[in-house]
């Protein structure tokens, strides 16, 4: 009899041991759950980079035990939008979806929409207007044209993972007014993808010479100082140098800053004369050279004809500019009159 009361009260021990246990369980996991509903957000503001949005995108807070329990990402609630856009999802519709799986947040957010935007990497603009460009090339456009999409054209966006390509449904040209309306898709051969519109401008360009530095007057031009670059076609036809050669040992005549285009009344010839130095002048003929000094009277460059006055008559004469401080006469006698040239020399 006194074994069968002690092992009833073993049994009794044993069974308040393992209600203690129990009930310690569950109170853990009820502070549990209590901790992950009081850690549980909702995300205004969130962005995707999937065609699909789930549950595990639009709250925080759950640990990634709670979040593979609840299989929230594996419960999708609405599609993502298009690569580079944005939609909206009502904070109601994702609270139903919460509460259906027994989850509740504690605090509701203070806006009733959620902000959805979908990543994606953008089409740059060269890339679209190198495309553009070589299709009206295909069409018989020279090779000479300058593609450039309107400033307010949209931006394309295609997902991370994509290529960055483009098809060009429909291309129009307007050949006369130099415009072009594009609709295109990004990426190529995705025809799910939505088709955008893009306007822009086309012109032809020619190339011409530049300043690579900024130049004074009196600067001489060399060819380390141009650079080439393409214009406009219907830029070049106001006097301005297309032609390299044309610059080169050619003189500034005033202030032109780097980069900037060259007119043919912002150069001149380099002066070899400047009015009021000594000239060395000279007569050759056939068996004859005669050599004399005089003044000039004016500036002169190569093959100008300037006036020169002899310093030893004071008698003015005309002559041909060939060199720095030299000039060529053609008719002998009022050059030279009674004066005793330098050099006087027969051949």
């Amino acid at each position: 009899m006194a074994d069968t009361t002690l092992i009833r009260a073993s049994w009794h021990s044993r069974f308040r041991t393992i209600n203690r246990v129990i009930f310690f369980t569950l109170v853990v996991l009820l502070l549990s759950l209590s901790q992950a509903a009081a850690n549980l957000r909702l995300e205004t503001r969130v962005s995707v980079d999937s065609n699909e949005v789930t549950l595990a995108d639009l709250v925080s807070g759950l640990s990634p035990a709670m979040m593979q329990e609840h299989a929230l990402d594996r419960i999708i609630v609405a599609a993502a939008p298009n690569p580079g856009e944005s939609r909206t999802l009502l904070v109601s519709t994702i609270l139903r979806a919460l509460r259906e799986r027994g989850l509740e947040l504690t605090a509701l957010p203070a806006s009733k929409r959620i902000r959805l935007t979908r990543t994606g990497t953008s089409i740059s603009p060269s890339m679209i207007e190198r495309e553009i460009k070589s299709h009206l090339i295909e069409r018989g456009a020279p090779a000479s044209i300058r593609v450039e999409i309107a400033r307010n054209a949209p931006q394309l966006y295609v997902a991370t993972d994509a290529p960055q390509s483009i098809d060009i449904v429909d291309l129009r040209y307007q050949r006369k007014r130099g415009r072009f309306l594009a609709k295109l898709r990004a990426p190529a051969g995705d025809v799910s993808a939505p088709v955008h519109e893009i306007t822009g401008l086309v012109y032809e360009t020619v190339m011409v010479p530049v300043l690579a530095r900024a130049m004074h007057r009196g600067d001489i031009i060399g060819n380390s100082d141009i650079n080439m670059i393409r214009l406009r076609a219907s830029q070049s036809n106001r006097g301005v140098v297309t032609d390299k050669s044309e610059l080169l040992g050619m003189a500034v005549q005033r202030y032109l800053s780097a980069g900037a285009v060259i007119r043919q009344n912002d150069i001149d010839p380099p002066l070899l004369v400047q009015k009021g130095e000594l000239v060395i002048v000279h007569f050759s003929s056939p068996g004859l050279r005669l050599t004399t000094q005089t003044r000039a009277l004016e500036n002169g460059a190569r093959g100008a004809l300037i006036r020169v006055v002899n310093t030893q008559t004071n008698r003015i004469l005309e002559a041909n500019v060939t060199a720095p401080g030299r000039a060529e006469i053609i008719n002998l006698a009022p050059a030279f009159g009674e004066a005793r040239p330098i050099v006087a020399a027969s051949r």
